[in-house]
């Protein structure tokens, strides 16, 4: 099992001087259920900082940590963060990485997670079974770090190198030393090594959003053959189609690690020297070699801090799969928004609740391009549109009082 109290080293008083700390409610709880309630002030020796991946103002917690001798914790968004990425939605994390050694993504040093891939055994039949369930539900689910996708798929016939861009001077990539003479080096060896393939290079998703500039764009186009793809397909069904997939350091590489892919890697992010991935530039200390399911344990269920919005408590992977999955068809179901049909007035804002979220509802005009739902009671036999009813547990009172429900029941062909 997970550890869900707090790390192994006893609590230290924890200080932090970066705002996300203490304005984002959800990072703050995490890290109290971690064993690090964040406080102000000036740390001593026997204390710690927290700072917030190699962002520009973790300079700020670095510089007091070095002159106040205290030790430092590195935090991050877990691996599986959201449906959107942070800049495009204000969801916060479903979980931290939580580091006292370094961050995971710097290979110049020795972060907790490597020392969890290079010591612990990673041996336990259980656990090595629970990670390939997880892994097997991520796949099937198109769970990734941002889950969010539609079904606007580039062609796929023949096959194709699918060549992952990042954000521009994002910390991963620095990292790993990347600027744009490296991604242009990874798209040369791609075209290299499969000379008669198609190459499609997928943006970033903050890119795609406007976000993020990221280092490829449509100049690298240099022939026919490749092509750059800002689309909002899943990544899983992008990875089943590709014979290759090339990254610097992105997460990808290591989602294309679970859908059974060895990824060419031109920068040193964690789940590189493992024997798993083909590296550019190995990091020669890692020497020890991983299944894909060990990596996975280790980096998925070992590491993180995965918490739970429902419970108010840390948890395991699968809590937060569940939960991911029930956010995606939600998402999946109300993204293109509604045409409502005959729902009363007082009922319109708690519509506007359950089905919003992710697209317009519409009471009075319509949109073509939205799909159309109607109050049971007043759809006939001839009705194409899904039908909405009360659920099976509703409320206190009535709805002739005026109560809103608690659950709502939608049916494509019929009601209860």
């Amino acid at each position: 099992m997970g550890d869900f109290g707090q790390d192994d080293m006893p609590p230290m008083r924890t200080y932090a001087y970066t705002g996300g700390f203490f304005t984002q409610r959800r990072i703050r709880r995490i890290m109290e259920l971690s064993g690090h309630p964040i406080r102000f002030g000036l740390p001593n020796s026997n204390d710690c900082v927290a700072v917030w991946g190699n962002s520009p103002r973790a300079h700020r917690g670095i510089t007091v940590a070095q002159k106040r001798q205290a030790s430092l914790i590195y935090v991050e968004d877990a691996f599986i963060r959201s449906l959107f990425p942070a800049r495009q939605s204000a969801t916060p994390p479903k979980g931290l990485l939580i580091d006292r050694s370094a961050n995971h993504f710097d290979a110049s040093k020795i972060s907790d997670l490597e020392r969890i891939l290079t010591q612990d055994p990673l041996d336990h039949g259980g656990d090595l079974q629970r990670a390939r369930d997880a892994m097997a539900r991520m796949r099937s689910s198109k769970i990734s770090k941002y889950s969010a996708h539609g079904t606007d798929m580039p062609d796929t016939r023949g096959g194709y190198v699918l060549v992952i861009d990042q954000t521009r001077d994002d910390a991963a990539v620095l990292a790993s030393k990347g600027d744009d003479a490296l991604f242009s080096e990874m798209l040369y060896c791609a075209q290299e090594n499969h000379p008669n393939q198609r190459i499609i290079i997928k943006t970033h998703p903050e890119t795609r959003a406007g976000k993020r500039a990221g280092y490829f764009t449509a100049a690298h186009c240099t022939t026919d053959k490749i092509s750059l793809y800002s689309g909002d397909a899943s990544i899983w069904d992008l990875m089943e189609n590709a014979i290759a997939v090339y990254t610097v350091s992105s997460t990808v590489g290591f989602e294309a690690i679970i859908a059974g892919h060895r990824p060419h890697v031109f920068g040193n992010p964690f789940y590189a020297g493992w024997g798993l991935t083909h590296d550019a530039f190995p990091v020669q200390r890692r020497q020890r070699r991983l299944t894909a399911a060990q990596l996975f344990l280790g980096a998925m269920i070992r590491y993180p801090k995965w918490y739970d919005v429902y419970t108010d408590q840390l948890c395991e992977i699968e809590t937060i799969l569940d939960q991911t999955e029930a956010e995606l068809r939600a998402y999946n179901e109300d993204r293109l928004g509604w045409n409502a049909q005959h729902i009363r007035l007082w009922k319109r804002h708690h519509f506007r609740t359950f089905f919003g979220a992710y697209g317009p509802v519409r009471f009075r005009t319509t949109s073509p391009t939205q799909p159309t739902m109607i109050w049971a009671n007043r759809a006939t036999s001839q009705t194409q549109s899904t039908r909405v009813e009360d659920g099976f547990i509703r409320s206190r009172g009535l709805g002739a009082d005026l109560i809103p429900p608690l659950s709502l029941v939608t049916d494509k062909s019929g009601i209860y």
